[in-house]
């Protein structure tokens, strides 16, 4: 989007919502990659823009987005997460497992996580390890019954 040069980050991200949802999306799509490129771009600013691309179904901006993240912060929730949810959209299941588990050694309380990871598993013919990942995401939902 050349005519935004100056703009901040929220003013790009409504500018590309708003091609987005008027059916410009690749003008939506190049705004938010063209954002992503910009030099000095914060672990946060890259979130938010994954995030964006990511609700906006722009895998391949929002993947580059968290890989950017990832580079710097290798334990990044957001970026492992939505990079695990990239790989799966993309059928590519062998990351995207590896993503999720990832991301669960760092927040194993992530049932909506763990449930993914369990379908992905029993999809791909590994159903003990999936029934496992189902049985631990319900727990998680379950009250803690230790507390008043």
């Amino acid at each position: 989007m050349e005519q935004y040069p100056n703009r901040n980050l929220q003013d790009l991200l409504q500018a590309a919502q708003i091609l987005s949802r008027t059916g410009a999306a690749t003008r939506a799509e190049a705004a938010l990659d063209r954002a992503r490129r910009q030099s000095g771009n914060s672990p946060e600013e890259l979130r938010v823009l994954g995030t964006a691309a990511l609700y906006n179904n722009f895998l391949a901006v929002a993947l580059a987005c968290f890989e950017d993240i990832l580079s710097r912060i290798p334990a990044d929730g957001t970026a492992l997460k939505g990079s695990a949810m990239i790989h799966a959209a993309n059928n590519d299941a062998i990351r995207a497992i590896s993503f999720f588990r990832r991301y669960l050694a760092l927040y194993p309380e992530d049932a909506g996580a763990r449930y993914q990871l369990g379908e992905l598993l029993f999809v791909n013919g590994r159903q003990d390890e999936a029934q496992m990942e189902f049985t631990e995401a319900i727990r998680t939902l379950k009250p803690d019954r230790s507390r008043p």
